[in-house]
């Protein structure tokens, strides 16, 4: 560049002065060609050369504090004891339907008033039940325990057979079984047109018009929930899905058979 303008002297870069500076302070003058400075003969150059402000925005310092969260009283919650640097503390937690793993079985019957707990959490030491937890059964029917229940008088020309498990604490869960033709009179016209053939039916079925169901096959098999899921098909068309709300007649009826096929596993 000097060559092409003329121009004539030396070209020296923007840091070179910097530098210089650092090199004539006099902190450093005496270890030149001798010796490291030691860290605090270090500390003390960069504050005077290399200075930093401090920004308004900068993070303040702030005390650790220990929190755990809180929820407002759930139905079905549990006191978890909890261990903290300082103490041990009792948080209220929820379960979500978690905590039960079917119904208690109290003077020969199922009691479907109140779930029954896990064994865990009964026998836990560092849990404690917000509600007041249901007198001692004489054993658990539990969740998925299906039973063969007896199909109504009413529905025996639209169904072949019907299954209960309870499911949940407010919803059965309901298997049936159609031959083809009651499959293709009584449900096939409640589903969408591209799953009315046995042979094409989906894994899982929406229907149209989950109303339509109780209707046809009224309070026994109730309204499903949400979809139809396939089981079967071939000689019987099978399906399960979860009921809407889980009513007394499907309460006595599962009582029933659970009675008898206990009744006879103890023969």
């Amino acid at each position: 560049v000097p060559r092409k303008t003329g121009a004539k002297g030396k070209l020296r870069l923007p840091a070179f002065n910097d530098w210089q500076s650092i090199v004539d302070d006099p902190a450093i003058t005496p270890y030149l060609g001798d010796k490291v400075p030691d860290q605090d003969v270090w500390n003390g150059i960069y504050a005077r050369h290399f200075p930093r402000q401090k920004l308004a925005r900068a993070h303040q310092s702030v005390r650790k504090v220990y929190s755990l969260p809180r929820v407002k009283n759930p139905s079905g919650g549990f006191r978890v004891e909890r261990i903290t640097p300082d103490d041990r503390v009792w948080q209220l937690v929820e379960s979500d339907g978690y905590s039960s793993c079917g119904f208690g079985v109290r003077n020969g019957a199922i009691d479907f008033s109140a779930p029954a707990p896990l064994p865990l959490l009964e026998r836990s030491s560092s849990l404690t039940p917000l509600d007041e937890p249901p007198p001692s059964a004489e054993s658990r029917v539990y969740y998925d325990d299906w039973q063969a229940v007896e199909v109504p008088g009413e529905c025996r020309d639209r169904v072949s057979a019907l299954y209960y498990a309870p499911g949940s604490k407010d919803r059965f869960y309901i298997r049936v079984a159609f031959t083809v033709e009651q499959f293709r009179s009584h449900v096939a016209p409640l589903l969408p047109e591209t799953q009315r053939d046995p042979l094409s039916l989906l894994p899982s079925i929406r229907l149209e018009n989950p109303d339509q169901w109780k209707q046809v096959f009224g309070e026994m098999l109730g309204k499903p929930r949400s979809e139809l899921f396939l089981l079967g098909t071939g000689e019987q068309v099978q399906f399960e899905y979860i009921v809407n709300s889980t009513n007394a007649m499907m309460r006595s009826a599962y009582n029933r058979a659970w009675e008898q096929s206990h009744a006879a596993h103890h023969r």
